[in-house]
């Protein structure tokens, strides 16, 4: 008797129907997907360390809650496809005093817990032919199998960073070819450490080096397949890394200078005092240094 209720049930529901969207009497497809969860974050314990400031030291592992949501919304019509992610970063339970100006911050909580609500992190447009790819905007790339170049997404709630620039792809028959040329879009907040690092402007000049987390890329890849088996590829890639990645470059010269600096005033001194008493230059040269044999 069961049976035959749930059978009726079937017959009597009505056709499934869903929303059709046109433009220009061509259909437009509308994609929207969204990525919601909620976090707590404890204190790891002193003898687990999750983060170290400048000098090597452990930082404190502040107790915090975390709202995160990632809503991608895509419209495609025809060839062409826009895209665009808007994420959001809350904090419901965070320390006191956090992310507010550095003068008045404690350095463990600068940049950190920041409210976030509703940002643009990726965006593009995209043309799909049947032998030219183009793409403007936010975009993956990877060459050699990732060896040579691999920027891509690891998962929905992972890390995520992408090419900001412009992609152009052209394939037909048995050859291909690959042009890239952005800035990497690296995602804003660490979920791991509730860190925030904002999207700086891009430079007016291309040829010095760019405002961190941003890295100045370039590269292509053409390849060929033989006898419809072997595919054969030479690829080329370059780049400017971002000014943060020559920071540790800096803090050796500047420690170089800090220790040249003061053996010169030094000798500047003595020559400024050779001078007085009557002394040559040359007499202050063959004079024999303290402490030597």
């Amino acid at each position: 008797m069961k049976r035959l209720v749930f059978v009726a049930a079937l017959l009597a529901c009505g056709q499934a129907r869903a929303v059709e969207f046109r433009l220009w009497n061509e259909p437009l497809r509308v994609g929207i997907v969204e990525s919601f969860y909620a976090s707590y974050h404890g204190d790891l314990g002193p003898a687990l360390v999750s983060e170290t400031d400048n000098a090597g030291m452990a930082t404190t592992s502040p107790r915090f809650v975390d709202i995160q949501s990632r809503l991608n919304v895509d419209l495609g019509w025809r060839r062409f496809r826009a895209f665009t992610r808007f994420d959001t970063a809350a904090y419901p339970d965070r320390p006191l005093g956090a992310c507010g100006p550095d003068a008045t911050t404690p350095v463990t909580l600068r940049s950190r817990f920041c409210q976030t609500p509703f940002y643009v992190e990726k965006w593009g447009i995209e043309y799909n032919g049947r032998t030219l790819e183009a793409v403007l905007g936010d975009f993956y790339v990877s060459f050699g199998r990732g060896m040579v170049l691999s920027i891509r997404k690891i998962d929905e709630l992972g890390l995520d960073t992408t090419l900001r620039g412009g992609k152009l792809v052209y394939h037909e028959d048995r050859i291909a070819a690959t042009m890239v040329l952005g800035v990497t879009n690296m995602q804003n907040v660490d979920e791991a450490t509730g860190r925030t690092v904002p999207d700086y402007p891009p430079e007016n000049v291309f040829l010095r080096p760019v405002p961190a987390p941003r890295d100045f890329i370039g590269g292509s890849r053409v390849e060929y397949r033989f006898f419809d088996r072997v595919n054969v590829g030479l690829h080329e890639v370059g780049g400017i890394q971002a000014i943060d990645a020559t920071m540790s470059q800096i803090k050796v010269l500047q420690k170089i200078i800090d220790v040249v600096t003061p053996i010169k005033s030094e000798i500047d001194h003595a020559r400024e005092t050779a001078e007085r008493s009557g002394l040559s230059p040359s007499h202050l040269r063959s004079a024999t240094p303290v402490g030597a044999k």
